[in-house]
Order: structure tokens, then C-alpha cells, then sequence
């Protein structure tokens, strides 16, 4: 670098990098927080949640892997799949681990019997949210990743909360309950 121009325009060159590195810390934060939440609700764990939550701990490590994939492939399909399919196994195994430990009667006694359908739902709706964003990439790449990162920003800011008691699955007269 040799001038204030050149530094500005490497910095601006990093911007794709940057927004990656972002989405990645939001997943993260995003999936910390669910699991946290399925965690401070059992009551136990049998051996089978256990070892869900050890495979979703390795997906979690899988992370900076696809997104270093996807800051240095952004325009390719594969890279926004494969960052995808990570969440989508990251989903999937929480919702296992929840399947299982709500069929297991695993639970705390406190958590209100609309909790278990509302946080089904939860992993759901991001799912399928994840899975349209992840689909746009076979149109355009840059779309994909933007509304990525939007659903991310949305879940991250818990959107949610501000929906209809409907859509989020809980009774009117019942407190939400935070995850």
C-alpha cells in the first residue's frame, strides 16, 4: 500500500469477507442460544441427547470451515450449500435432541406444555427459511447470502417476539417464555 486510496479500496475489497464473517457469528450466536434454551429445560439427559449434542458440537466446529469456503467462493453454488447444509444438520440435531428428550419425558416439570410445539416450530420455520435462502443461489449467490444473513439479523433480534401469538405457537394467556 502506497496511499490512503489503495488502503481504503483493500478495505472495501474486504467488505464480502467481513459480511461472512458476520453471518458466521450470528449462527453461532443464533444456535447458542437454542441450544442453551433446549439445555435449560431438561432435566436430565440420557445418553442418546448427549451424544446429539456432541455431533451438533462437532457441526459447530465445521463453521469456520464453510464460511472461509464461502468468503473465498461466494459466487459458486456449492459454497453457499455447503454453509447451508451445515445449518441445516445443526437444525436438524437440535431438533432431534429436543424430539428426544421430550418423548423421553426428560423435562423439567416448569416448562408449559406449549413450550414443546413452540420450539419445534421455532427450528422449523428457520429451516425452511435457511432452505429458500439456500435455493436462491441456484439464481444468484449474492441474493442468497443477503437473505441469509436477513433471517440471521431477524432471528438474532428474536422478530419473533413481535408476530402474533398464533404464529408462534403459544396461547394467549400463557408468558413466553425466553429462548
Amino acid at each position: 500500500m502506497h496511499s490512503e486510496a489503495q488502503l481504503v479500496s483493500a478495505l472495501a475489497a474486504l467488505l464480502p469477507r467481513l459480511l461472512v464473517y458476520v453471518m458466521s457469528f450470528l449462527t453461532l450466536g443464533i444456535f447458542w442460544i437454542g441450544q442453551q434454551s433446549q439445555l435449560s429445560h431438561l432435566r436430565e439427559a440420557d445418553r442418546d441427547v448427549s451424544w446429539l449434542h456432541i455431533v451438533y458440537l462437532f457441526l459447530v466446529a465445521t463453521i469456520p470451515l464453510t464460511s472461509r469456503l464461502l468468503a473465498d467462493f461466494s459466487h459458486f453454488v456449492t459454497a453457499v450449500l455447503c454453509y447451508w447444509v451445515v445449518i441445516l444438520l445443526m437444525g436438524a440435531t437440535l431438533w432431534l435432541a429436543w424430539h428426544r428428550a421430550v418423548s423421553k419425558r426428560l423435562l423439567v416439570a416448569e416448562v408449559p406444555a406449549h413450550f414443546e410445539e413452540t420450539y419445534r416450530r421455532r427450528i422449523l420455520v428457520a429451516q425452511s427459511l435457511y432452505a429458500a435462502a439456500a435455493l436462491v443461489s441456484f439464481k444468484s449467490t449474492t441474493v442468497s447470502i443477503v437473505s441469509i444473513f436477513l433471517i440471521q439479523v431477524g432471528y438474532a433480534l428474536a422478530i419473533e417476539r413481535w408476530l402474533p401469538h398464533t404464529f408462534r405457537g403459544e396461547p394467549e394467556s400463557h408468558p413466553r417464555v425466553s429462548s
